[in-house]
């Protein structure tokens, strides 16, 4: 088994959270990527976001495969393809200089692909608290709805809406953000409640983060750029937006005012969304 870097550009930070959907990750240059090993997601500007488990070989890319959902599918020169199983998201703001000490990985991370020498492997799993590896599908007796697992002969319009459900968030929780923003997306406004999120604001450990006032209800992309830090919220309650999505559409809610539930006793936590903010690396603090 063998683990490796992936770098994902700054540009492009709601590209991790497509290959986790799809399940597959596409790459421009060929790599001893196999079955069996782990990948740790790098986004430039940020750090570590995502640790995952490659399930297949890497492989030529073949005419009738799933087009993948990043904004370069077309364009990007991708010509293999390995597929992966979500094992743990988080942002680990962590500088590749005290990584390369740390691990003594002298390769940039602009190579695209890194391979992790054997005895690094074990410090890049402590970043993000490792976690056990999953179970094998075959010993699993409880029948719940794995979304890692893919049954021969499932339905897959059907497995879509679950992933979409287990995404957005399920039961009291994301009902609380629903009556307490009165669904509407608190950054966009938008009332399309299919893609209106629950969203935590502290890391989800446990159902004690599942409080209103630990939540935003966000549209999907609001939410994961909310996540990957590339948006954040300040202490006047303004939406900031990183300078890496000036020529974007998401500039312009930039100063933009939250919108804020009518009861103030579910006001979002300011101590919960200062640590956000501090957070993100790019934002000035004064």
């Amino acid at each position: 088994m063998t683990a490796w870097i992936v770098t994902v550009g700054e540009d492009f930070p709601d590209h991790v959270q497509y290959g986790l959907a799809d399940g597959f990750w596409d790459t421009r240059r060929r790599r001893d990527i196999r079955a069996g090993d782990e990948v740790f997601f790098w986004l430039s500007g940020t750090g570590l976001v995502a640790w995952v488990d490659v399930t297949s070989d890497l492989r030529e890319l073949r005419a009738g495969d799933t087009a993948a959902h990043w904004r370069d599918a077309t364009t990007g020169g991708y010509l293999y393809r390995f597929e992966l199983r979500e094992r743990q998201t988080a942002t680990i703001d962590s500088s590749w200089k005290t990584i390369s000490e740390a691990t003594g990985i002298t390769q940039l991370l602009s190579n695209g692909i890194v391979e992790v020498p054997n005895l690094a492997e074990e410090y890049f799993r402590s970043l993000f608290g490792d976690t056990p590896p999953l179970a094998p599908t075959s010993t699993r007796t409880d029948f719940q709805f794995d979304p890692d697992v893919y049954t021969p002969g499932e339905d897959t319009r059907e497995r879509a809406e679950r992933l979409i459900r287990l995404r957005r968030g399920q039961g009291a929780f994301r009902d609380s953000l629903l009556d307490a923003y009165g669904s509407r997306c608190a950054v966009s406004g938008s009332t399309v409640l299919p893609i209106l999120e629950a969203a935590h604001i502290d890391r989800y450990f446990g159902d004690h983060s599942h409080h209103v006032t630990n939540g935003l209800l966000l549209r999907c992309d609001v939410h994961t750029l909310f996540d990957l830090r590339r948006l954040t919220v300040d202490d006047e309650y303004k939406v900031r937006v990183s300078p890496n999505l000036a020529r974007t559409e998401y500039a312009s809610l930039d100063g933009k005012a939250l919108r804020l539930p009518s009861d103030t006793g579910q006001y979002p936590d300011q101590e919960a969304l200062k640590r956000h903010a501090q957070s993100c690396s790019w934002l000035s603090f004064t």
